[in-house]
C-alpha cells in the first residue's frame, strides 16, 4: 500500500524524495532518514544519498554498506546511521604502586577461639634509608578523536595524583619514586607515606606513666587503664588495653582486647585493628578491623567496619561507617538493641542535629512567647502596661513576627542536610551469616527496625527506601 507523502523541509524535492540528514549534538554519528517516495519520483541512489551527507560535511567513518543497504532494502521513514566518528580514549590517570605490603593484605590466623588472630603479623613495618617506597606511574595522555566532519576532537588527560609527601620520604630525581630518607617504620594514612622513628617499650602502667612519641610504638605488653598513649606514627600493641587512650597520627593494632567501660579510646587516622572489642569506643579516620566480637561499643569509621571471623558479631552498642558495616552476625538471639549506621558523616549529622534542636527551640519559644502575649495583652486592655512591661511587649510581637521566615530558613538548611546525607547510595550493610530482631539499620537518616531473624543478608539504599537482598559472598 502506497504510504502518505510527508511534507519535509530539511531537503528540496527534485527528482526523488528529500533526503532528510542528521548530525547528533556530539558530531560523532550521522543519520539518514528517507520518507516514502510519492508517485512519480525518481528511485533513490547511493550517489544521491552521498551528495546529501556531504552537503552536510560528512566526510569521516561513512559506512557504505549501510548506505546500500537504505537502497536495497528499502528502509523508508527510519533512521540509519551511516558514519560514525572516532571516539577519544581518555588518558590513564597516575597510580601509586606500594613496594611494601598494606596492612589490610596481611593475612591473619583464626585461633581456637574463632576469633582472628593478629598476633603474627608484623604491623609496624620497618624502612632502611634509601629504600624505594612507592612507585609513580604518571598520568597519559589521552588520543584524539575524529568527528564525522574530520574534525579532530581532543581528549582528556588522566588525572594526577595529589601525593604529600611525609617526614623523612623524599623524590627521586626523576620524580617518580618515593624513598626512605631515614631508617624507621612506614606509616601510610591517606595517600602520604611517612618514616618514622621506632619506639619499643614493654607496656604501660604505673612504671612509665602515659607515653608520647613522635614516631612509630611498639608496646610488647599491656596498656592499662587510665593512661595515655599517643604517637605520630603507628602503634602496635602486643596484648590488651583496659580502660586507656590511645591515639595515633598513622594506624593502631592490639594484637589482644579492648575491653573496660567506655572510659577508654582507640583513635588513628588510619585504620584500627584489634582482636576483640568489649565495652569501649572506637573513632578511625580509614576503617576499623576487628576479628572477634564487638559488645556494647561505639565504633565509627570515616570507611568502613569488617568485624569477622567465626565469632565476628555486632551486639549493643552503635557502629557508624561511611561506605561499608559487614560481620558475621548482627545482633544476639537475646535481642540486643544495635545500632548499624552507614552513609554517616560525623560533621554533616552533627550539623543534621543541631538545625533539628533549633527547630524545636523555636517552636518551644513560640509557644512561651504566645502565653507571655496573652498576660500583656489583657494589662494593655487594663492600661496597666508600665513602660519595661510595654518594651517587653513589642519583643514579643517581633519575635512571633519574625517565626514564619526564621522556620522557613531552618527548614530549607534542614532540607540541604538531608539531601546531603542520603547522597552516598553505594553504602551497604551486610550480615554474613545472621540478623537477629532488635538490630537498627539504618542510613543516613532513613532506618528500619529488624523485627524477625534474618539468615544471609545484605541491606542497601534504593530510591530512599532501605532494601534487602540475601548476601551471596562474591556477588
Amino acid at each position: 500500500m502506497q504510504q502518505p507523502v510527508q511534507n519535509n523541509t530539511d531537503a528540496e524535492r527534485t527528482t526523488g524524495p528529500p533526503i532528510r540528514v542528521i548530525i547528533t549534538p556530539n558530531k560523532m554519528s550521522a543519520i539518514v532518514r528517507i520518507p516514502w517516495p510519492a508517485e512519480g519520483d525518481a528511485p533513490i541512489t547511493v550517489d544521491s544519498i552521498l551528495n546529501a551527507i556531504k552537503e552536510k560535511n560528512v566526510t569521516y567513518g561513512i559506512n557504505n554498506d549501510a548506505i546500500q543497504s537504505l537502497i536495497n532494502e528499502s528502509k523508508f521513514d527510519v533512521n540509519v546511521e551511516v558514519a560514525v566518528g572516532l571516539l577519544p580514549q581518555p588518558g590513564q590517570d597516575a597510580k601509586l604502586e606500594y613496594r611494601f605490603e598494606e596492612i589490610q593484605t596481611l593475612q591473619p590466623t583464626i585461633d581456637a577461639d574463632g576469633r582472628i588472630d593478629y598476633k603474627d603479623i608484623n604491623f609496624v613495618r620497618t624502612a632502611d634509608k634509601g629504600q624505594v617506597l612507592a612507585i609513580k606511574t604518571p598520568a597519559q595522555e589521552g588520543i584524539s578523536g575524529i568527528n564525522v566532519h574530520g574534525e579532530e576532537v581532543s581528549a582528556p588527560s588522566g588525572r594526577e595524583l595529589k601525593i604529600v609527601l611525609g617526614q623523612n620520604t623524599r623524590w627521586s630525581e626523576d620524580g617518580l619514586q618515593i624513598i626512605a630518607d631515614a631508617d624507621g617504620s612506614i606509616v601510610t594514612t591517606r595517600k602520604q607515606i611517612s618514616v618514622s622513628a621506632v619506639q619499643t617499650i614493654g607496656g604501660v602502667n604505673t612504671q612509665t606513666g602515659n607515653i608520647k612519641h613522635n614516631g612509630s610504638l611498639i608496646i610488647k605488653g599491656s596498656v592499662e587503664a587510665n593512661f595515655e598513649v599517643s604517637a605520630k606514627g603507628d602503634i602496635e600493641i602486643y596484648k590488651n588495653v583496659a580502660d586507656a587512650k590511645v591515639i595515633s597520627g598513622g594506624n593502631i593494632m592490639v594484637k589482644g582486647g579492648f575491653l573496660g567501660s567506655r572510659n577508654g579510646l582507640l583513635q588513628a587516622l588510619g585504620d584500627v585493628h584489634c582482636k576483640y572489642v568489649n565495652d569501649q569506643v572506637i573513632k578511625a579516620g580509614q576503617s576499623v578491623f576487628v576479628g572477634g566480637e564487638v559488645f556494647n561499643s561505639l565504633v565509627s569509621a570515616s570507611h568502613q567496619i569488617h568485624v569477622t571471623g567465626s565469632k565476628g558479631r555486632i551486639v549493643g552498642g552503635k557502629v557508624q561507617a561511611k561506605n561499608e558495616v559487614k560481620a558475621t552476625c548482627l545482633g544476639s538471639d537475646a535481642g540486643t538493641r544495635t545500632e548499624i549506621q552507614v552513609a554517616y558523616d560525623s560533621k554533616l549529622m552533627n550539623s543534621y542535629r543541631e538545625i533539628k534542636m533549633q527547630l524545636e527551640q523555636l517552636d518551644e519559644n513560640l509557644q512561651r512567647v504566645d502565653e507571655g502575649l496573652v498576660v500583656l495583652y489583657r494589662q494593655q486592655l487594663d492600661n496597666a502596661l508600665s513602660p519595661q512591661k510595654l518594651a517587653a511587649l513589642q519583643k514579643l510581637e517581633e519575635f512571633k513576627k519574625g517565626y514564619p521566615q526564621r522556620k522557613q530558613d531552618l527548614n530549607v538548611k534542614k532540607a540541604d542536610l538531608e539531601k546531603q546525607i542520603q547522597q552516598n547510595q553505594q553504602a551497604r550493610i551486610i550480615a554474613v551469616q545472621d540478623v537477629y530482631p532488635g538490630v537498627i539499620i539504618q542510613f543516613g537518616i532513613i532506618y528500619k527496625e529488624i523485627k524477625d531473624k534474618m539468615g544471609p543478608s545484605y541491606f542497601c539504599l534504593e530510591n530512599n527506601t532501605i532494601v534487602h537482598k540475601e548476601y551471596r559472598p562474591g556477588k
